[in-house]
C-alpha cells in the first residue's frame, strides 16, 4: 500500500449524526414551548389585568416565572444533563474510533506499529465530553431564556400569540444552527488534538497541513495547505480554529529531513503576505470609500487584507458588507449600531494610538452590535438584572437592557474582566467578596475587619505598583497602553484616565459599556501588537471569552 494513499479522514458522518441528535432534542423543546405558550401562558395575557395599561407588572412577572419554571422542568426532562453527557460521550468516542483506526493505517504503511496502550485517552475523552455537554446545555438554557423574553415583550407591548409562536420558531432555528456549528467546530477540534497526540506518540515531530479542498476553505488556511509545522512550536492545529475542517498528515523522519534540507538552501527573502481578496470585496459593497476618501480607504484595505489575526479577518470576511460609514469629520469616533463614524486622525494615528487602530476599534463595536441581532434575532436583550429609577414621580424597578452581543448574560464578560484585572494586580490575594457578609458577633466581626483591612491595604499598594509599572512601560511604548488604561478606568477602584486614556468614570455606569469596550479593544489590537500582548497578559480569561463570542457570532 502506498503511504501517500492513506490520508487523515475527517469524520463527516459523525458530525452529521451529532447535529441530527442535538437538533432532535431542540425540536422537542420547540414543540413543548409552543404548547405551553398556547395553552397556558397566552390565555393569561389576554385576561385583565395583564393586557390593559393599568396591568400589574408584579402579577405578570409572577406568571412568567411560573411558566418559566414549568418549561425548565420540561426542557430538563427532554435534554437532561445526564442525557446530554451521554450523547457528547458517544460523540467523542465516535471521533476517537474513526481517528484511531485511520491513524493506525497511516502508521502501518510506514512500517510503524501503532500503540495499543494509550493511558491518556480516557481522561481526554471524558474532558471533551464534559466540555461539549456544557456547550449543549447552554443551548437548552438560552432557548428557555429567549422564550421567557418573548413572552415578556408580548405582555409589555401587546403582541399576538402568532408573534410569540414565530419567535419560538426563530429561536429554534438559531439553536439548530448553533448545534450544527458546535458539531462542526468540535469535530474538527477533537480530531485535530487526537491526531496530534497519536502522531507525536508515534515519534513524529511535525505535521503537514491539509485543507478540505473546497470553496469553503478560508484563504489563510488554504495558504497553509501542504506546509509542514513543528509540534514544538505549539502551532495552531488543523481543526482547532473555529469551523475548521482541515486535517493533519503524518510526517516521518525521511520527509522531515528532506524538508529541513530544503530550508537550508531556501533564500532568506521574506515572502509578501497573501492578500485576502474577500475582505476587499466585502468593503467594496459598502459606502466606505465615498465616506472616508480614496486614500484612506486604500490604506485600510491594504492593511486589512494582510492581517494575521484570523478572527478579525473572518469578522471582516463575513460581516464587512453589513457595516456603513458616516462622512469623516473632526470630533470623536464612535459607532451607532452598525454605522461607523470616523475622524481624519483615525487614519494617521495619534500620540496614544497607531494608524487605523480606532478604525478597527469602531468596526469591533459595529460587529458587536450586529452580533446581538445574529445571536438573538433582536437588536437588544434584557439581562435579568434590575435597577430602581423614578418614572412620573414614582420609584419603579426596571430590567437592564443591553444592545451588544458581548453584554449577553451567558458570556459573563464583565465579571471575567473584573476577575482578570484583580488577578493581574493582586495575584492570589483573596477578594473582598470572598470574605462574605460582615458578621454580627463581636469576635467574628473583629476577625472579619482585620482580614478586610489587610486586603484593602494590599490592594491599594498593588494598584499603585501596577499603575507605576505601566506608566514606565508607556515611556518606551507610548501607543501600547491606551486599551489597558481604558479597561482599568472601568474598575471602580481606579480613578479617571489611570494611564492617560479613558472615557470618564460616568461612561461605565451604562449597562453593557464595559463589555462592548473590551470587545472593541480586542478587535483594534490587530493594529497594535504591543497593546494586544498586554491585553492577553492582563485579561487572559476575558480575551478567551472574546474569542468565543466572535466564534458564536460567525457561526
Amino acid at each position: 500500500m502506498n503511504k501517500s494513499k492513506v490520508k487523515t479522514i475527517y469524520p463527516h458522518n459523525v458530525e452529521r449524526s451529532y447535529t441530527r441528535t442535538i437538533s432532535k432534542y431542540i425540536n422537542e423543546m420547540e414543540k413543548v414551548a409552543k404548547a405551553i405558550v398556547k395553552e397556558e401562558i397566552y390565555p393569561l395575557i389576554e385576561k385583565d389585568p395583564l393586557k390593559k395599561d393599568s396591568m400589574r407588572q408584579d402579577l405578570a412577572l409572577n406568571e412568567i416565572k411560573k411558566a418559566q419554571q414549568k418549561l425548565a422542568v420540561l426542557f430538563n426532562g427532554i435534554m437532561s444533563d445526564t442525557t446530554v453527557f451521554k450523547e457528547t460521550k458517544k460523540f467523542s468516542n465516535s471521533i476517537n474510533t474513526v481517528n484511531k483506526n485511520n491513524v493506525a493505517k497511516q502508521l502501518r504503511v510506514r512500517g510503524i506499529n501503532p500503540s495499543d496502550s494509550e493511558p491518556w485517552i480516557n481522561k481526554f475523552l471524558k474532558v471533551k465530553a464534559a466540555e461539549n455537554a456544557s456547550y449543549i446545555t447552554t443551548i437548552r438554557d438560552e432557548y428557555l431564556q429567549k422564550v421567557s423574553q418573548s413572552v415578556l415583550r408580548t405582555i409589555t407591548s401587546g403582541g399576538s400569540l402568532e408573534e410569540i409562536v414565530n419567535d419560538i420558531g426563530k429561536t429554534g432555528d438559531v439553536s439548530r444552527n448553533k448545534a450544527a456549528f458546535i458539531a462542526r467546530d468540535q469535530t474538527g477540534s477533537i480530531l485535530g488534538q487526537l491526531t496530534a497526540e497519536r502522531f507525536k506518540h508515534a515519534g513524529s515531530e511535525a505535521f503537514r497541513w491539509s485543507d478540505s479542498g473546497d470553496e469553503r476553505v478560508r484563504d489563510s488556511h488554504h495558504e497553509r495547505n501542504g506546509k509542514i509545522f513543528y509540534y514544538k512550536d505549539n502551532p495552531l492545529l488543523p481543526g482547532e480554529d473555529f469551523n475548521c475542517r482541515c486535517v493533519a498528515e503524518f510526517v516521518d523522519d525521511e520527509e522531515l529531513a528532506e524538508y529541513e534540507e530544503g530550508l537550508e538552501v531556501e533564500t532568506v527573502e521574506e515572502k509578501e503576505p497573501v492578500e485576502n481578496d474577500q475582505i476587499k470585496k466585502q468593503f467594496d459593497k459598502t459606502n466606505m470609500q465615498a465616506m472616508v476618501g480614496k486614500d484612506n480607504y486604500k490604506q485600510f484595505i491594504e492593511n486589512a487584507s494582510v492581517l494575521q489575526n484570523e478572527r478579525v479577518s473572518a469578522m471582516m470576511e463575513k460581516l464587512g458588507d453589513q457595516v456603513s460609514f458616516a462622512k469623516v469629520k473632526k470630533g470623536r469616533a464612535y459607532a451607532s449600531g452598525s454605522e461607523i463614524h470616523l475622524t481624519p486622525e483615525n487614519f494617521t494615528g495619534t500620540g496614544h494610538k497607531q494608524p487605523l487602530q480606532t478604525v478597527y476599534h469602531e468596526f469591533g463595536h459595529a460587529v458587536d452590535s450586529l452580533g446581538m441581532k445574529i445571536l438573538t434575532g433582536e437588536d437588544r436583550a434584557l439581562t435579568g438584572n434590575f435597577y430602581k429609577t423614578k418614572v412620573l414621580g414614582k420609584t419603579v424597578e426596571l430590567e437592564e437592557m443591553v444592545f451588544h452581543a458581548s453584554a449577553l448574560p451567558e458570556y459573563n464578560l464583565k465579571q471575567l474582566i473584573k476577575d482578570d484585572l484583580w488577578k493581574a494586580i493582586n495575584g492570589d490575594l483573596p477578594t473582598i467578596e470572598s470574605l462574605g457578609p460582615k458578621p454580627r458577633k463581636k469576635a467574628e466581626k473583629a476577625e472579619w475587619m482585620e482580614k478586610y483591612s489587610h486586603i484593602i491595604d494590599e490592594d491599594v499598594d498593588n494598584r499603585n505598583d501596577f499603575v507605576d509599572k505601566y506608566k514606565e512601560y508607556q515611556k518606551e511604548h507610548p501607543k501600547a497602553t491606551s486599551a489597558l488604561s481604558d479597561m482599568m478606568e472601568s474598575d471602580p477602584y481606579f480613578g479617571p484616565f489611570p494611564i492617560g486614556s479613558g472615557h470618564g468614570k460616568s461612561y461605565w455606569k451604562t449597562p453593557g459599556n464595559v463589555e462592548t469596550e473590551f470587545f472593541a479593544h480586542m478587535t483594534e489590537s490587530v493594529a497594535n501588537e504591543e497593546s494586544s500582548k498586554i491585553m492577553y497578559e492582563v485579561f487572559p480569561n476575558a480575551a478567551k471569552q472574546w474569542e468565543n463570542i466572535v466564534k458564536d457570532i460567525l457561526e
